[in-house]
């Protein structure tokens, strides 16, 4: 009896996730209708589907499952039942890489030091959070995300929690959303999707492919600009390149276009290079240097970790910074 309620249990739970999961967006009626599941997640489906159906009907013959009333399933009624459809897998595909967050494997301990916070990290996986998907992307957001798979809440480097919340959860799965400065009441909490100095051209491109929206906002507006006056990419080019897989072409055009960046930016005088910096707004520039890691090839968030701190800590490598650290390098002029 008390397996049958453990399995009762499981089952509810299951359910339960599986409505949170198909109450995320895409859904079918975004963008009009027939937008969603593009090419790249009805590929992946289709090669999917027959390894879900054939894994799902050995497990459900050991469960003795594929009977209704006395009656043998027929492929077409298993599949409706416990598999889905391809469709219907590639709209739970859709909904999960547009909503999953990226949880990053710590540095191997032999690629870290004290001093060195930009140690090569790599992505181990994703976690789907109902409540913090549905916050939006913003190139200057207002939040910053903290997960805890490695135990950072109770770093004590770090001091994530205040005196007034010590009784806060800190369990592995825990995410936070920690405010960058003051929040105006009213305000929309935005969290930035990709590195916050990723480059307008890959940045809105990736955007645009990876969350199926054309970033708008006053920073790409400008940067969209001086783009344009570059002669540079704005992220609204089609991809070039053909292949016969969706999920190949986007990632292989993005690598490219990524690439044709880099040689382009290293190709740059040290007179251009300046040129570029002396445009920048100052609200603009002093955004990057009080919210963005200066450790190099990190483009991580800095946030307090509480609402007393007098540093912050980088979402991304974990490097801690001191206000007086901030202060002393806005003095110096960077």
């Amino acid at each position: 009896a008390m397996k049958t309620m453990r399995a009762e249990t499981q089952a509810r739970e299951d359910d339960r996730g599986f409505d949170d999961v198909a109450s995320l967006c895409p859904r079918e009626d975004d963008d009009g209708g027939g937008r969603w599941p593009i090419a790249s997640h009805v590929d992946a489906a289709t090669r999917l589907h027959p390894l879900l159906f054939a894994t799902m009907h050995d497990a459900d013959i050991e469960r003795g499952v594929l009977k209704v009333n006395g009656a043998s399933l027929s492929s077409d009624d298993f599949e409706r039942m416990y598999v889905g459809t391809i469709r219907e897998n590639a709209m739970l595909l859709a909904k999960e890489s547009k909503n999953a967050f990226g949880v990053m494997a710590a540095a191997a301990a032999d690629e870290r030091d004290e001093n060195d916070f930009g140690a090569a990290r790599s992505v181990r996986g994703g976690a789907l959070y109902r409540d913090a998907s549905r916050v939006n992307h913003g190139c200057f957001p207002n939040v910053a995300r903290f997960d805890n798979f490695d135990g950072d809440f109770q770093d004590p480097s770090k001091a994530f929690s205040s005196p007034s919340s010590l009784s806060a959860l800190c369990e592995p799965s825990t995410l936070r959303l920690l405010a960058i400065d003051v929040i105006p009441a009213g305000a929309e909490v935005l969290m930035s999707y990709l590195p916050v100095n990723e480059p307008v051209g890959a940045r809105r491109a990736r955007l645009r492919r990876g969350f199926g929206f054309a970033c708008d906002c006053a920073r790409c507006a400008l940067e969209v600009r001086w783009a344009l006056e570059d002669g540079e990419r704005t992220g609204d080019e089609e991809p070039t390149e053909t292949y016969d897989d969706a999920t190949t072409a986007a990632d292989a055009s993005e690598a490219a276009e990524e690439a044709r960046d880099e040689a382009t930016a290293a190709a740059l005088t040290e007179e251009e290079q300046t040129r570029r910096a002396d445009r920048a707004p100052v609200e603009y520039a002093l955004w990057f240097m009080k919210n963005m890691c200066a450790e190099e090839d990190c483009g991580g968030t800095l946030a307090p970790p509480n609402p007393t701190a007098t540093h912050c800590a980088c979402n991304y490598c974990g490097r801690v910074r001191t206000d007086d650290a901030f202060f002393a390098q806005l003095a110096g002029g960077g």
